[in-house]
């Protein structure tokens, strides 16, 4: 029997992989290599790596933003909120912590370390925890929000918290 230089042959090469959402394979066909994809290839591949009670949120990034790129996918990050009050005054604090994140990609959709990418970061998603959503994207058409890695920026406890004591999340409840 011939097989194709294209197909895989063994299992071991084919578990674990992804078809495209419009990917079909037809029973008894042969899993072609251009037809299975990792999970990191994917276009979609950060929500398939949110927990439970997790939602993905998105900021625009750049090299500066992400600390000249140190800040890197499977990381965590702690998220600090500011916002102008006016009259030079201003208020900023820990919004949520431990944040990990999920991809980084290019202005053409590119993981960073895509073959493809132009390497330039455009876009960073986050797995925060549902009950942060209001917070984070209020405070993106109120304020900014910026990331910071820690010492803790790979602990894998406590993913994701909202900071109840922050004087922002305080300042949004009593306004918005």
């Amino acid at each position: 029997m011939y097989i194709d230089q294209n197909a895989f042959c063994t299992k071991e090469e084919i578990i674990g992989k992804y078809t495209d959402i419009q990917g079909k394979i037809p029973a008894g066909s042969l899993f072609y290599k251009s037809m299975l994809f990792d999970v990191n290839d994917l276009p979609d591949s950060p929500i398939l790596q949110l927990k439970e009670e997790q939602v993905a949120f998105t900021l625009l990034t750049d090299v500066l933003s992400l600390s000249g790129n140190s800040i890197v996918s499977g990381q965590r990050v702690n998220l600090y909120g500011s916002i102008n009050l006016g009259q030079n005054k201003f208020i900023e604090d820990l919004i949520a912590e431990n944040v990990r994140v999920i991809s980084i990609k290019d202005s053409k959709g590119y993981n960073l370390d895509h073959p493809s990418s132009n390497k330039i970061p455009f876009s960073i998603t986050l797995a925060i925890h549902k009950d942060s959503l209001k917070y984070l994207s209020l405070l993106l058409k109120i304020g900014k929000i910026d990331l910071y890695a820690n010492s803790m920026a790979y602990d894998f406890q406590n993913e994701a918290t909202l900071n109840t004591d922050s004087i922002i999340i305080n300042y949004i409840d009593e306004n918005y």
